[in-house]
């Protein structure tokens, strides 16, 4: 259902009063601190000593509240109550703007008047502490929607000037503003979800005595709540742009009326942008206000600077146009510098570094101005520079070039690094004549005076031509054998070492290589020096390789078996070995045998056994192989060709009697007339009673196929056993 503007103002100020409560108590709390605070808290800020005179934490300048041209009451200000500290009743609801002295609600939208003293009308949300006393003014502007239409809700303070502003002169307003998403319904504050609002003034050339001449009717006529320009003859005088962030902000409002104004309104704009629409039962765009300061802007302040930093000769002059100065206060971000009251600032002799300068000056006329000027930290120029070339063998010729800005670039100098020797030349040439890694040093100097000095480490590097050696360890090598080269005499450069069998390696001081065919080769190193020296330097060597013989032998019997554990060995090697060597066993524990064929008794136990053979040749070359033996114990299987599985106790099953079988090798299938299998096992302890497969029905009398599979221990190869048996009851 549709609902007036009156409503739905009617519900935010009931929703505003929810937050009452805790407003007294958390001004309870914050009146009982004050009372325990030191009474430095009540001092009256001096402006102009460098001392945070009242204990705010702020200092001088940076007290915006006190010591910004126009704080308190200046001799010009013609807005009554700036700063809403008078006051005929104590607020105990929202809409009350009414109990200010010279202040009240501008329009139908109900603005408000918060007091943090007296218990007072005071929300926690609000940002502490406040610009100026104990009062503030506060009002919304946003969008509602209701269906497919968007009004614009503003509210407004307004008061009668003091005497009014002249048309044609130029004034500044300057006030302190903290926006915050305000939620009326928790009385709390949210994300804010709005971007800037011009914080706008409006003026009326004469001073409104009527709720209708100041924009305030009974009947909801939505144009009250919306924008006051064109209503009557209240116009917009100027505006400024608030970013809220939660905080209190200082802006500057600056306008020339067309005519004398009489009245101001101030609140939100005429345009409200779109993200100023809150969501239902969310919170709303607010704005409290305070320390609304009214300036003529008769004069301008000026600060020109003069000389630089680096040259220690930096000087500040204020000056102001459209006006005599009388006095000056100098300061150095807001905080005032003691004794400097002229109209320059010798910012070197008083060794000020960087910053921002501010300087207050009163005219004549007592009105006094600021003026601030941003004093950054010098700009250097930044040495570069290019060689050409870096690197090359004694004597060598270097070219440097200075690659420094050379809009900013007045003067370099050079420093090469070697005997002393400088250059003030930008594009200087410089021959050294020892071999070495050289410093360059680079100063260069600025339009200001700045210099900077950089060094380059190692950047010149002078190379001696090198007298390379090589040698190979060892020079005469067997095949496959590695052999290790080492070069000496080196320098700078990129190295190859061609090893004379189609191999190569980019490898430097050291290197190894094995051949693979035997052979006399011819090993050459090369090393390609840098530019601006000769091509490259080479050295050679020999390298003699010899081939080895291949080892082989035979042994029998295989397997030997445990009554005759006697194993004969031939030697079957090529290559012309004239060295042999035997080992039995594991390392040789069994034992050994130089001779070029031998035999040798293994243990009477089962088993298998490592024999390894190694010759060598006249050359020193060997080769090895090994040969695994093995020795098996007595191995025998009985299989009986009858049985009677009738329940007798006699001969009742078929089964496998062995000796000296390996039982994981084993296999039994048993096969009926037809080919069909019967029976099967892994399992040499496995009796068959005359079953099929380990069922319940029992095979007729017969004859029946089997086939056994079995291995002796110690042996890699299985026996295979077939033949018939008997089956009858």
């Amino acid at each position: 259902m549709f609902q007036s503007k009156h409503n739905l103002q009617g519900l935010s100020d009931l929703t505003k009063g929810l937050a009452a409560v805790r407003g007294v108590l958390i001004q309870f709390i914050f009146c009982f601190s004050i009372l325990l605070m030191a009474h430095a808290v009540c001092a009256q800020e001096i402006c102009n000593n460098g001392v945070d005179d009242d204990g705010d934490l702020l200092i001088d300048l940076n007290d915006a509240a006190n010591c910004a041209c126009g704080a308190g009451t200046p001799a010009n200000a013609i807005i009554p109550n700036p700063s809403f500290e008078a006051f005929d009743c104590v607020p105990d609801f929202y809409g009350q703007v009414n109990c200010l002295e010279n202040w009240v609600q501008a329009t139908s939208g109900t603005s408000d008047f918060y007091l943090n003293s007296n218990g007072g009308l005071w929300n926690p949300v609000i940002p502490v502490p406040v610009p100026d006393g104990a009062g503030i003014g506060g009002f919304h502007s946003y969008n509602q929607v209701f269906g497919n239409m968007t009004f614009t809700t503003n509210e407004y303070l307004g008061t009668c000037l003091l005497s009014p502003m002249e048309a044609g002169v130029t004034y500044t307003l300057e006030l302190d503003v903290a926006g915050i998403a305000w939620n009326s319904f928790q009385n709390a504050s949210d994300d804010i979800f709005f971007g800037a609002l011009d914080i706008t003034l409006f003026g009326s050339a004469a001073c409104p005595t009527t709720n209708a001449e100041w924009l305030i009717q009974t009947d909801a006529d939505p144009l009250m709540w919306e924008c006051p320009a064109g209503v009557n003859d209240w116009t917009e005088l100027g505006h400024a742009s608030h970013a809220a962030d939660g905080t209190w902000q200082t802006i500057t409002i600056q306008f020339t009326p067309d005519t004398d104004i009489q009245a101001i309104m101030i609140g939100g704009p005429c345009n409200i942008p779109n993200d100023f629409t809150p969501v239902p039962q969310g919170a709303l765009p607010y704005f409290y206000i305070d320390r609304l300061v009214l300036s003529v802007n008769e004069s301008a302040p000026d600060i020109t600077a003069a000389g630089s930093f680096c040259s220690d000769d930096m000087i500040l002059t204020a000056a102001l146009t459209g006006g005599t100065p009388e006095s000056f206060q100098w300061y150095r971000e807001g905080i005032a510098l003691p004794g400097q009251t002229s109209a320059e600032l010798d910012v070197s002799a008083l060794n000020l570094s960087p910053g921002f300068f501010q300087v207050t000056i009163v005219n004549q006329d007592g009105v006094c101005s600021q003026a601030e000027i941003l004093l950054e930290e010098p700009d250097f120029v930044q040495p570069a520079l290019t060689v050409e070339p870096g690197q090359g063998c004694a004597p060598l010729t270097v070219n440097f070039a200075v690659q420094s800005d050379p809009a900013e670039l007045v003067s370099q100098t050079w420093e090469f690094g070697a005997d002393g020797a400088t250059s003030d030349d930008p594009n200087p040439s410089f021959t050294y004549t020892e071999p070495g890694w050289y410093d360059v040093t680079l100063t260069v100097a600025g339009a200001n005076g700045c210099a900077t000095t950089a060094e380059f480490q190692q950047l010149i590097q002078v190379l001696e031509i090198p007298e390379v050696q090589i040698a190979a360890d060892p020079e005469v090598v067997c095949v496959n054998d590695p052999v290790e080269f080492t070069a000496t005499g080196l320098t700078a450069g990129v190295c190859n070492w061609d090893f004379g069998d189609g191999q190569e390696s980019d490898e430097c001081a050291s290197t190894s290589h094995a051949y693979a065919t035997a052979g006399t080769y011819t090993v050459i190193f090369e090393l390609d020096l840098p530019e601006n020296c000769p091509e490259s330097v080479t050295a050679e060597t020999t390298v003699t390789v010899v081939g080895s013989p291949d080892a082989s032998f035979t042994f029998g019997p295989q397997p030997a078996d445990a009554f005759d554990p006697e194993v004969t060995f031939t030697d079957a090697s090529t290559g012309n070995p004239v060295l042999w060597e035997w080992q039995f066993g594991q390392n040789g524990i069994l034992g050994g045998s130089t001779d070029q064929n031998t035999s040798f008794t293994f243990p009477a136990l089962g088993g298998f056994y490592p024999v390894e053979l190694v010759v060598t040749n006249e050359e020193g070359c060997a080769d090895s192989i090994t040969a695994v033996v093995g020795i098996v114990e007595f191995f025998s299987i009985y299989i009986p060709n009858a049985f009677t599985p009738d329940g007798d106790g006699v001969n009742d099953v078929l089964q496998v009697e062995s000796t000296g079988l390996d039982e994981s090798s084993f296999q039994i299938d048993v096969f009926d007339r037809w080919g069909g299998k019967v029976f099967s096992s892994e399992d040499p302890n496995e009796a068959w009673i005359g079953n099929r497969q380990g069922g319940e029905y029992f095979l007729p009398d017969g004859i029946y196929v089997y086939r056994v599979k079995a291995r002796p221990l110690n042996s890699l190869d299985s026996v295979l056993y077939e033949g018939s048996i008997l089956l009858m009851r």
